[in-house]
């Protein structure tokens, strides 16, 4: 069981740092039923005995979240190793620099939260424009961030319905590739027009061992590619089919 929290600047005295699972295909009540059950898979071993809730607490963190069911902050369990976290960019400067300012300097409410942040997801393209230089020196800088998932519209093949040769088209595999325009036509299209861009962020994550992925929808669960700088420029590893040749 996954979650996805939507981070924000909030502007209350204890905490400068909002989340909120997203309820993207979903409402809120179906998403106040997952937390629950996170809960109750925990419930018996916090209860156990202590050296099992020491267990629970080594994973999981105990956190504040808004939960719109009832219009209010309540508690989730947040297992960084799976949770990903999708930041609300903007272009206002005084916004970029209060989520700037959370992230970076929290307080000890929020500190809590931006040591569970590992995986960011749901970064546009349009992230690696100069107006967001704010956001990604910010995101860069996260203690513990380990992934980064952007957005590109994909291609699917229908391999098998047209029969198509297997060389049509590449599977996934350790093999470093050039970017397929045909497959990812608008993320070819900012490799070509944002080449400075897109090498100097993919430069400073490796720097720091992050990794950067491409998903649909930016969308680390469906992600398709994972970037890689070389010297001839970025290039990439397909990770995940983008066919229906297994099926």
């Amino acid at each position: 069981m996954e979650f996805c929290f939507y981070l924000s600047p909030d502007g209350t005295p204890e905490a400068k740092l909002a989340a909120q699972v997203s309820e993207r295909f979903t409402n809120p009540m179906w998403t106040a039923g997952r937390r629950m059950e996170r809960f109750r898979m925990l419930r018996l071993a916090l209860q156990l005995s202590s050296r099992t809730r020491a267990m629970v607490h080594r994973k999981f963190r105990r956190l504040l979240a808004w939960n719109p069911a009832i219009q209010d902050n309540t508690p989730i369990w947040v297992y960084s190793e799976i949770d990903r976290f999708n930041p609300i960019l903007c272009r206002m400067p005084e916004d970029c620099l209060s989520l700037s300012k959370a992230l970076l300097h929290p307080t000890s409410v929020d500190d809590a939260l931006v040591q569970c942040i590992e995986s960011v997801q749901g970064l546009p393209r349009e992230f690696l424009n100069e107006e967001y230089n704010v956001d990604m020196d910010t995101l860069l800088s996260l203690p513990r961030l380990r992934e980064v998932t952007l957005d590109s519209a994909m291609l699917r093949i229908c391999s098998n319905r047209l029969e198509l040769p297997d060389d049509d088209h590449p599977h996934p595999s350790d093999d470093i590739i050039t970017v397929p325009n045909n497959l990812f036509p608008s993320l070819g299209r900012w490799i070509q027009w944002k080449t400075e861009g897109i090498e100097s962020f993919c430069r400073r994550a490796r720097e720091r061992d992050i990794r950067v992925f491409v998903g649909a929808g930016g969308n680390s669960e469906i992600r398709k590619l994972e970037l890689v700088l070389t010297a001839d420029g970025v290039r990439c590893k397909l990770i995940s089919p983008i066919c229906t040749c297994d099926l």
